[in-house]
């Protein structure tokens, strides 16, 4: 019984020390962060990139339990396959785009990335139906390419073209395919988590529609990184039936004046879900009485 007792009392010394370390590591982190904040993200951009490295590029396959879809997907970094696996919001919000989504309908893919909506969706639309994605990072839109490849669909367009309120030029900060979600600018954006600033063509949506681009969407998805007031300005006249919004507080976007715009052509708010610095809008147009 002594013996059991002193074993039982190593363990719980074992547990409290790993406590401990956990603890205060955890405000360590928390002081260097706010005393240091430039140093942290240093850091963090470098155990990102040393992750990066040795894990990816990676080929998952990817299960949806309710749309009853497999697919494979190439991810090339540790914030993607969060995504792609859906410990985020992405996967819900996928299972609610198929639900509404028909054979023959078009969805269109505002930030497409390496096709984590639009792989599904284009499986789910069909032969007859079409997928644009908008992907203006070149290195993202070849992974994008190569993922549609993998599972042999073709209605897909990729556009390598940012969506805004006009036709012009921007500049795109990004660090490729393997770091943080790019942003597009008018200006180059001095962030110390993008190294590359690349000048870029930016299209309105309805611009697109107008030149026979893209046909008109059923439904849209818009994943832009602060910029979507602009592109939602940039549907002009359009008006799809259902369209998606993941809105950036953070980065200075005003949720009000989003809503006032929707609202003022006819869309009412189904659901709106908060995560941290962003918010998922659902939008759906009202039928005309």
């Amino acid at each position: 019984m002594e013996l059991e007792n002193k074993k039982l009392s190593i363990r719980l010394l074992k547990y409290d020390y790993r406590l401990y370390n956990r603890i205060m590591l955890k405000e360590t982190k928390t002081r260097i962060k706010a005393q240091f904040p430039l140093f942290y993200y240093l850091l963090q951009g470098m155990k990102r990139e040393v992750t990066n490295r040795l894990m990816y590029p990676k080929l998952l396959t990817v299960e949806l339990t309710k749309a009853k879809l497999t697919y494979q997907m190439i991810v090339t970094s540790i914030q993607e396959e969060v995504v792609v696996n859906g410990t985020y919001f992405e996967r819900d919000l996928i299972e609610r785009i198929l639900g509404l989504i028909k054979p023959g309908n078009v969805f269109l893919d505002v930030g497409a990335a390496t096709g984590t909506h639009s792989i599904p969706l284009a499986m789910k639309c069909g032969s007859e139906g079409q997928v644009y994605a908008l992907e203006p990072d070149q290195e993202c839109s070849v992974v994008l390419k190569k993922n549609l490849t993998l599972n042999g669909l073709n209605n897909v367009s990729v556009l390598n073209v940012a969506a805004w309120n006009k036709d012009t030029a921007l500049i795109l900060n990004t660090n490729g395919a393997s770091g943080h979600a790019p942003q597009v600018e008018e200006t180059i954006f001095q962030n110390i988590e993008f190294k590359t600033h690349l000048p870029i063509s930016a299209r309105s949506i309805e611009s697109l529609v107008k030149s026979n681009d893209i046909r008109s969407p059923d439904i849209v998805k818009i994943d832009v990184e602060g910029k979507e007031y602009e592109v939602l300005q940039g549907m002009g006249d359009l008006k799809p039936k259902h369209i998606f919004v993941e809105v950036h507080p953070v980065m200075g976007v005003d949720l009000k004046k989003i809503n006032e715009m929707m609202i003022s052509k006819g869309y009412s708010i189904i659901d709106q879900q908060n995560r941290v610095g962003e918010i998922h809008i659902y939008y759906s147009i009202i039928p005309p009485n």
